[in-house]
């Protein structure tokens, strides 16, 4: 795997990685979502949604990790605002569909 520069975009790009089968999207995002839900109800929503889309989630109120066939990555809760990083996405997955569910998911 090889890094790039990091560029800026809808969310903050924090870099380009190269994945080996090709298969993955060659970049990693962190999204800053700023909420007004409590960290309880955000976690009970999350593990919901997983849950209902066959996709592992393991963390806490604070922190965690997440993985499904079309994305992977982490989160963390920062006061209101969820800083969720995906460090790999199928490339048929495209990034304003990403953003649009994790917008959905934190209202």
């Amino acid at each position: 795997m090889g890094a790039s520069r990091p560029e800026k975009f809808h969310g903050l790009i924090v870099g380009t990685l190269a994945h080996k089968n090709g298969r993955k999207n060659a970049m990693a995002r962190t999204f800053n979502l700023d909420t007004t839900v409590g960290p309880s109800t955000l976690l009970a929503k999350a593990k919901k949604a997983a849950h209902a889309n066959s996709a592992t989630l393991v963390g806490d109120e604070g922190s965690g990790q997440f993985s499904h066939d079309m994305v992977r990555g982490e989160y963390r809760m920062v006061g209101q605002t969820v800083i969720v990083t995906i460090r790999e996405k199928h490339w048929l997955l495209p990034w304003p569909v990403v953003e649009a569910q994790l917008r959905e998911l934190i209202l």
